[in-house]
């Protein structure tokens, strides 16, 4: 990722967004990485949902605020309001349709244009026979990766039906948020990842 704003002040202070489609598995992604377990069939997130994790490193603690936002059109409007001063937005999406990706990626440049963005592919398990395999095991989508590598930008892609890849996600988040507080980049070994109880999920 390129060089962003200096992420400020206390850790209670990082926030995070996750944005995308209606039905993409973004309340999945969260109850995956707090509760541990998938929750088929989740009910569609109204507004939007909001739960604080924290991930304890040698260094210091890091406290990842994260809102789940609607992903029925109807709620773009309101989309500004949480991407406002985001540390790091999370654009999930089930299929490579770049339009769509593009979509969420001008939303949060056009609200914040020194958030770091990350691209998250959903639904691997689904869609996994159906393209090339990547070194670990997970669908690759040449498209979506050579825009990102255009932007600048990561792709992962995280399973909340098994959990595969899921905390390395939100590791690297945090890893995010500490490098960017000229803390350097820590190995994922050396976090973790310390569950909170949540008011939606």
């Amino acid at each position: 990722m390129d060089a962003k704003r200096p992420l400020g002040g206390s850790p209670h202070n990082n926030k995070v967004v996750l944005i995308g489609g209606k039905g993409v598995g973004k309340s999945t992604l969260v109850v995956r990485l707090c509760k541990d377990r998938f929750k088929p069939n989740s009910e569609a997130t109204i507004g939007a949902a909001f739960i604080s994790h924290k991930f304890q490193h040698p260094d210091r603690e890091v406290i990842l605020n994260i809102w789940d936002t609607a992903g029925q059109d109807r709620f773009d409007t309101f989309l500004p309001l949480y991407i406002r001063e985001v540390d790091v937005a999370l654009v999930c999406f089930e299929f490579p349709k770049l339009e769509k990706i593009q979509k969420y990626v001008s939303i949060v440049r056009g609200v914040d244009p020194s958030a770091h963005v990350v691209l998250v592919a959903t639904k691997i398990d689904l869609h996994a026979p159906s393209f090339g395999a990547s070194p670990f095991g997970a669908p690759r989508y040449p498209e979506v990766e050579k825009y990102a590598e255009g932007e600048d930008l990561k792709v992962f892609y995280p399973s909340a039906l098994s959990g595969r890849g899921v905390l390395n996600l939100f590791t690297n988040v945090a890893e995010v948020v500490m490098s960017t507080e000229g803390r350097g980049t820590f190995e994922n070994k050396e976090f973790i990842t310390i569950p909170r109880h949540c008011c939606h999920y």
